[in-house]
């Protein structure tokens, strides 16, 4: 019994790893139509789009909705323009105004915030540098001056920490952050539509 398990596991594994999803074809066939992407959100009032919380004049995105959009929008290639379309309730057109600026204002902000991250980036990046370039101008010092081998060990720590550290932040950090903003570029540039059920 147990050897058998074994093969079946065996097997389980070989066909997980050669397993595949075509997901060019599954954003194609669910978001894809006339040149954009869709994403579809069935409301029943604005209550659904409107957080309950917001007064007006003040409104905010309802976090259910934000994270439906979110989600939505993460198979959905960055260079594909994103159509947004509200289905299921009819509004009126104060409230379709209102929920378009709702929308772009909250994607707004979130573009907002990651180009506050890359300022952040970037001010890391200089500070990182400029330090690394210090640390190294004074290990060259100190081995030239032939200084207490600790001393200059304990700064080589700090050195190689800089130049890790500057590296992480150039290589990794930073390109997440440029793909995060891109995303929200995207969502802050959708277009806003409804249709209405009969």
């Amino acid at each position: 019994m147990d050897r058998y398990r074994l093969r079946k596991k065996r097997k389980n594994l070989k066909m997980y790893k050669k397993k595949d999803f075509d997901l060019n074809k599954f954003v194609d066939r669910y978001y894809m139509e006339k040149e954009a992407a869709y994403i579809t959100v069935y409301v029943e009032s604005i209550d659904d789009i409107i957080s309950f919380y917001a007064i007006k004049d003040y409104e905010w995105i309802n976090d259910d909705l934000a994270d439906y959009l979110e989600e939505q929008s993460y198979y959905i290639p960055v260079e594909e323009q994103v159509i947004i379309e509200f289905t299921g309730a009819r509004f009126n057109d104060y409230e379709k105004q209102v929920i378009e600026k709702t929308v772009k204002t909250y994607f707004g902000l979130k573009l907002g915030d990651k180009i506050i991250d890359l300022n952040q980036n970037t001010k890391k990046i200089m500070f990182l540098c400029t330090s690394g370039l210090i640390l190294f101008i004074i290990v060259t010092f100190i081995m030239k001056m032939n200084i207490i081998e600790s001393v200059s060990e304990l700064i080589l720590v700090f050195l190689w920490f800089f130049i890790w550290e500057f590296i992480d932040t150039v290589v990794f950090e930073r390109k997440q952050l440029l793909n995060d903003k891109l995303e929200a570029g995207q969502l802050s540039s959708a277009k806003i539509v409804f249709t209405e059920d009969d």
